[in-house]
């Protein structure tokens, strides 16, 4: 397939500057309620996160397959942003070749991790009817957008690759075109992407401070507990490193042309 001007769908407003934990917090506690309740993606997350430390049910083996999900969802979400240029041209390689929505396949894959991590079958059933129909009417929207901007071109690519992840239907190497992967991209470069995935990283760890809450009682707020310490110290730190790397690498990118003018 030859590459033509385009975007990926699932991908359109993928080069946005990440806000970090307490932007996202304050930022939901700021919007109004008739917003927090709207069916699109944008709170989806947040209400799952907020359900989930109210009703987690921490169990070790549950904790470890969730956790191993949720590593596998934010490296392929971190993957594809290697891969993907928001400069109108169509990415067929890499994750590409697999699913044309491999943002959104990501982001299923992690918040599934998420679901397993707290352990009930309720909030799973709701939260999973309520992504499939708000992800697949977004798609929807995306790839009639697509097709009229980009006719034969996406079409083709749409005949090749399933929207998600169907095994054994993929574009074949020999038709996979342009953009490779590369670190220089500028979604990783100016840390856009770290930051997002150490934040999607840290938190098993909010929901493992929560079930230790669960376990041993409100208490152990203002009680010395090792263990809830040691979770409340990392996920901040990881939090507090994606949001020092992303202001060091988008000021490097911006001194940078300077530097090299002189």
């Amino acid at each position: 397939m030859t590459t033509s001007p385009s975007l990926s769908a699932g991908d359109i407003a993928g080069g946005s500057q990440q806000p970090t934990i307490t932007q996202l917090v304050a930022r939901w506690l700021g919007t109004p309620l008739r917003r927090k309740l709207r069916f699109v993606r944008g709170p989806l997350r947040g209400w799952l996160v907020l359900i989930g430390l109210l009703t987690i049910q921490l169990d070790a083996a549950r904790f470890a397959i969730g956790v191993l999900c949720v590593v596998l969802g934010t490296a392929l979400h971190f993957v594809s942003k290697c891969y993907l240029r928001q400069d109108r041209q169509l990415t067929v390689s890499g994750p590409y070749r697999f699913t044309r929505n491999p943002f959104y396949l990501a982001n299923l894959i992690f918040e599934g991790g998420l679901l397993v991590i707290i352990g009930n079958p309720w909030v799973a059933a709701a939260f999973l009817a309520a992504w499939f129909w708000i992800y697949g009417r977004t798609i929807r929207d995306e790839e009639a957008t697509l097709l009229r901007l980009f006719g034969k071109a996406y079409a083709d690519y749409c005949r090749h690759v399933p929207r998600l992840l169907v095994p054994g239907r993929y574009l074949p190497r020999e038709k996979a075109s342009g953009p490779q992967f590369s670190l220089r991209n500028a979604n990783i470069s100016q840390g856009r992407e770290i930051q997002r995935s150490l934040r999607m990283l840290s938190y098993p760890l909010l929901f493992l401070a929560a079930g230790i809450v669960h376990e041993s009682g409100l208490q152990s707020l203002w009680t010395a507990n090792r263990d809830l310490a040691l979770c409340t110290l990392a996920f901040l730190a990881l939090n507090g490193v994606g949001f020092v790397v992303t202001r060091l690498l988008a000021h490097n990118a911006v001194t940078r042309p300077a530097v090299q003018t002189r």
